[in-house]
């Protein structure tokens, strides 16, 4: 990328536009504060009369990162290729060639209990439930990993473009930020020139406070490579920042640009709420005429008749006094509006009602509580399939996969991870085996289940090595092996003893004594 960056992304605001505008919208219906309007501030915000749509996207947000990245059960596992795994295995036999396959789950286990670690100390979780807040109001996030051991963050559309190509690979993204004049210099390692000072833009970014000591811009970009590597550095005042020109594989790529829905050839995505633009408009509409309608209809007006003998002052007599006046002097101002209200009321009621199940918050399954089950995190993962037409499935390969190639790549880079052979990759199970780390313990239940009712139980035994099956339900939900599960020594010894227990009870101990009297003595 020899162009500035700064000079790139002005060309490519221009297509950024509208999808900007969509997004403006769209928060506006819903939460305003996500992606306000360029130099608005928290006092310019609109002010909603319905909280339908901050309620559905709180909710829907919070559901798809329940889906997506629980936190009691890992949402991606790690895998062996075929050809590995048999060089591995060779010529054993069926005994070994399971307890060898067991034996590798279980240290690949380990190694993704470290990196869901890693994605909880270092801070993801918090950006990415801002990205799916975003990502459902706006259909586009931008998540950066800062460096220096700072936690990610988060960004709006506001704050980055990006450039795709026909197929929607990513070719070019740039991130925009306001820094001070200080900081800028620390950057460069020098003070500004004065053409430098010069050529800046001394106007008010992306969450700056109008002030020129933050108005200077720092730019953060990477563009392809023919070889499909990003030239990845930084750029402030117009000249490059030593020492952050880098190339890097996409996966290792510090900025992630992440889309709700994709569309072909369009280098942005769309949001959830855009389906339901009209919905919110119109319920926005109605709830304020009838909060307006609400408020005439609280104000109380008295009439006093002309020529009456009942004095207005009357009416603002204390409460309890005694005045002369007649009854039939006074009346009250009345809208008379009724029928006309309970009309708009009830089509208020229908959108609620419509809203409510788009945005899934007629769902009770997912009780109050730190922790739910993965049967609860199953159940509102097919709802997501069913509410969303399929783009759950489509998050988990456009959301998903690039921040857990990320962290993995992330964990093996700054050695972490070491000695983990290149046939060991990150393998996403999309849809509901997304969120469900045990779906190979449903099958062995379900194999159990057949046999049990096709196979006598006393000829059970002879199908099955109980071992192994036990072996692999521990690492398929995820437990310890090694702490639940005996030793196959400890369990000889164990059957051992309960054969001389049974032994004791069926002959008597005074037989057992004279058949040990009677072995010669061991040599």
């Amino acid at each position: 990328m020899n162009r500035r960056l700064r000079d790139k992304y002005m060309e490519l605001e221009s297509s950024r536009h509208q999808f900007l505008e969509i997004g403006h919208r769209s928060a506006v219906l819903t939460i305003p504060s996500v992606q306000p309007r360029e130099g608005q501030t928290r006092l310019d915000l609109p002010q909603n009369f319905q909280s339908v749509g901050a309620r559905g996207v709180n909710n829907l947000a919070s559901k798809l990162q329940l889906t997506l990245f629980p936190s009691t059960l890992s949402f991606f596992r790690l895998e062996v290729t075929p050809a590995a795994l048999a060089d591995m295995i060779g010529e054993a036999s069926p005994e070994e060639q399971a307890q060898v396959k067991s034996e590798v789950e279980a240290s690949l286990q380990l190694i993704e209990k470290q990196a869901l670690s890693e994605f909880d100390v270092e801070g993801w979780r918090p950006a990415m439930a801002e990205a799916m807040r975003l990502l459902v109001v706006t259909g586009n996030a931008l998540v950066y990993d800062r460096p220096g051991g700072m936690s990610p963050t988060c960004v709006d559309m506001r704050q980055y473009v990006v450039e795709r190509d026909p197929e929607g690979r990513l070719k070019t993204v740039i991130l925009r930020q306001a820094i001070g004049k200080e900081d800028a210099e620390n950057y460069l390692g020098h003070p500004l020139t004065k053409s430098q000072e010069a050529s800046e833009s001394f106007y008010p970014l992306s969450g700056s406070q109008g002030t020129e000591s933050n108005n200077l811009e720092l730019y953060t970009g990477a563009h392809r490579q023919p070889d499909g590597r990003f030239v990845m550095y930084q750029e402030v005042a117009g000249e490059e920042v030593r020492d952050t020109r880098r190339v890097v594989r996409e996966k290792d790529l510090p900025l992630i640009p992440l889309r709700f829905a994709a569309v072909s050839g369009e280098s942005y995505g769309r949001g959830y709420v855009e389906d339901y633009t009209g919905d919110l408009l119109v319920l926005e509409q109605i709830s304020r005429a009838l909060a307006e309608a609400a408020m005439v209809s609280a104000k109380v007006i008295f009439l006093t008749r002309p020529g009456s003998s009942t004095k207005p002052s009357v009416l603002s007599a204390p409460n309890g006094s005694v005045r002369v006046g007649d009854p039939e002097d006074v009346g009250t101002v009345q809208a008379e509006k009724g029928g006309d209200l309970m009309v708009a009321y009830q089509q208020r009621g229908d959108i609620t009602l419509a809203l409510s199940k788009a945005f899934l918050l007629n769902s009770s399954v997912q009780r109050a509580g730190e922790r739910v089950t993965g049967e609860e995190i199953r159940f509102v993962a097919m709802e997501l399939e069913d509410a969303l037409g399929g783009v759950y499935s489509q998050l988990a390969e456009t959301l998903q996969r690039p921040i857990v190639e990320y962290v993995f790549s992330r964990l093996k880079r700054t050695g972490k991870v070491k000695g983990l052979p290149p046939e060991v990759k990150p393998v996403l199970a999309t849809g509901l085996e997304a969120i469900s780390r045990n779906h190979k313990a449903t099958r062995i239940q379900q194999l159990l289940s057949i046999l049990q009712n096709t196979v006598p139980p006393e000829q059970l035994a002879d199908f099955l090595r109980f071992d192994q099956i036990a072996a692999d339900l521990a690492n398929a939900l995820n437990l310890e092996k090694d702490q639940i599960i005996r030793t196959p020594e400890e369990v000889d010894a164990i059957q051992q003893q309960r054969q001389q227990q049974m032994a004791v009870e069926t002959l008597g101990p005074e037989v057992l004594r004279q058949q040990a009297q009677q072995q010669p003595p061991s040599q």
